[in-house]
């Protein structure tokens, strides 16, 4: 009897250790993190495109092409965390999974908007600041899509430290667009 009571005890703990059997397997902001380390990914690739270009007009196109690809993999990211099975509702600990992810993508996006900014004068001397800036006011709105897909998923306590991280992300690129304006009027080459 006694033993059965410790078997009980303890298959209860474990299923408030563990909701669901599945929730042991893998966490359940598996799917959102994945979705971010790869955006991440994306954005340390067009960061390196920059860093290696020579300024010359074909190499602007590898950093045009892998804008796009960084842009597609936001939307793509954005319509699975909204429409996937496997991007569910986040318990506390999901969530925190999920703010360390999207600060690891907000040291990489800081890093990047710093590289294109350091190399603003290349793209003047071919004419490109306005889609620069282009550019940058669409990976913000497609940021923007994304954020606001994810918070939903997140419990209601998290919602505020989320905005929060989420306003940090969004004045990143307020900030880089600020520079581009301060420097070249309103989006340069007009």
């Amino acid at each position: 009897m006694f033993v059965y009571r410790i078997l009980a005890l303890l298959c209860l703990l474990l299923m408030i250790a563990f909701p669901n059997a599945v929730e042991a397997k893998k966490h359940r902001s598996d799917f959102i993190v994945d979705r971010l380390s790869i955006i991440g990914r994306e954005t340390l690739r067009l960061n390196k495109t920059l860093y290696k270009w020579d300024g010359s007009p074909f190499g602007a196109l590898a950093i045009q092409k892998q804008h796009n690809r960084l842009v597609d993999t936001i939307k793509l990211s954005t319509s699975e965390i909204i429409h996937s099975r496997d991007s569910r509702l986040l318990y506390i600990s999901g969530a925190i999974r999920v703010k360390r992810a999207t600060k690891a993508l907000i040291t990489t996006t800081s890093d990047t908007l710093e590289t294109l900014i350091a190399m603003d004068y290349r793209f003047k001397d071919i004419l490109m600041l306005k889609k620069v800036r282009d550019n940058l006011n669409e990976i913000r709105e497609v940021s923007t899509q994304m954020n606001n897909a994810i918070l939903p998923k997140l419990p209601i306590i998290a919602r505020p430290i989320a905005r929060h991280v989420i306003w940090t992300l969004d004045q990143l690129f307020v900030h880089a667009v600020q520079i581009y304006d301060s420097r070249h009027g309103d989006g340069g080459n007009d």
